[in-house]
């Protein structure tokens, strides 16, 4: 199962760029953060006409077996920041996978071309191969 989570930073004029982006993927699950009211419906059909669902989803509230997903496979030594201030070269990684003892994630990188070279968020999006025990 592919998932991309991205935060697209509530971009109106550049949103078909950017569902452009992750539907060429393919993914199976989409997690989208920063979605206004102004851009949700598009969002939603654009991922409806991908045959993906729309749905909006609060976060748990337990921490109990959640773990960092990029973290658990990549190590603390890696310094990737999902969120980067250009004018000092400094940044963050503010964007996350979180998830439970019934997902096991085999693959968690990020897009920074996305985000540095096509501008189309301030953010980069994450991408996960994951498989989910029911």
């Amino acid at each position: 199962m592919l998932l991309v989570s991205w935060n697209v930073a509530g971009r109106k004029s550049r949103l078909q760029e950017q569902a452009d982006r992750v539907l060429q993927l393919s993914p199976d699950v989409v997690c989208l953060q920063e979605v206004t009211p102004v851009t949700a419906g598009a969002w939603s059909e654009r991922l409806a006409a991908a045959g993906l669902t729309a749905a909006l989803a609060p976060l748990p509230r337990s921490r109990e077996g959640f773990r960092d997903a990029f973290r658990a496979l990549n190590g603390f030594e890696s310094k990737e920041p999902s969120w980067e201030w250009p004018r000092w070269g400094g940044g963050y990684r503010l964007d996350h996978l979180i998830a439970s003892a019934e997902v096991t994630v085999s693959a968690c990188s990020y897009r920074h071309d996305w985000r540095r070279d096509d501008l189309l968020s301030d953010h980069s999006a994450l991408v996960a191969e994951l498989s989910v025990r029911v």
